[in-house]
């Protein structure tokens, strides 16, 4: 076992080693049976055949189960990215936009104010 391993609290608990916290919340609920994780909020939402999927853990509970920083995370989910579509790729460039500016703080009169 790696000491990194050691330190990783899913892989301690499950075996499971992930870098996306949508498989560690799946990880989790799947053995753990809860739909609803404390301190873990899951919003889930489709565009155009993208899965948008935002998770934000907002305490150490939720961070202790997910193995996972408190703070948000966003994963996007589309098979049609290996196609070959010009007008599918800027779908998702355009979500992909959406999703960094989740991520940004919000301005307020041209100031930088914390989300």
């Amino acid at each position: 076992m790696l000491k990194e391993d050691r330190l990783d609290p899913l892989y301690e608990k499950y075996n499971v080693r992930t870098d996306l916290a949508l498989e560690s919340h799946q990880t989790v609920v799947e053995r753990e049976g809860p739909p609803e994780l404390p301190g873990v909020q899951v919003h889930t939402e489709e565009h155009e055949g993208v899965i948008v999927t935002r998770i934000t853990v907002e305490n150490d509970l939720g961070a202790q189960m997910m193995g996972k920083a408190p703070g948000n995370y966003s994963t996007l989910e589309s098979s049609a990215l290996r196609e070959h579509n010009r007008d599918v790729h800027e779908t998702i460039a355009e979500l992909v936009a959406k999703e960094l500016d989740w991520f940004l703080p919000k301005r307020v009169s041209g100031l930088r104010m914390a989300s």
